[in-house]
């Protein structure tokens, strides 16, 4: 069973607006997949899914938000991919997205 957790991120979500689909949860609280690193070493704890973006947070507990028009497009669905595999996202955000990303939340 996947199971959601809760990151502080100290900031709000102002890039989804008001009442983004995030549950309502108060200004600075994001709610998140906990990334099932099948590797074991993973730098990836969580992850939640949009439309057209991820956020990402890496066990740093930094937050980074990657969406179609910071990212691509095809980077964005592919990382929406191995999140939900559970493998190799970290990896992939390393040798093929680096700094390309929309927003870092905390």
């Amino acid at each position: 069973m996947d199971s959601k957790i809760l990151v502080e991120t100290g900031v709000c979500d102002t890039l989804r607006g008001p009442d983004a689909a995030r549950g309502h949860l108060p200004c600075g609280l994001l709610s998140m997949q906990r990334y099932k690193n099948l590797s074991g070493n993973s730098g990836i704890r969580a992850y939640e899914l949009f439309g057209d973006s991820i956020d990402v947070e890496f066990v740093s507990g930094a937050v980074y938000r990657y969406d179609y028009a910071s990212t691509g497009r095809h980077k964005v669905e592919t990382m929406k991919a191995l999140a939900n595999a559970g493998e190799g996202l970290a990896t992939f955000i390393s040798q093929h997205v680096g700094e390309h990303y929309a927003a870092k939340l905390s």
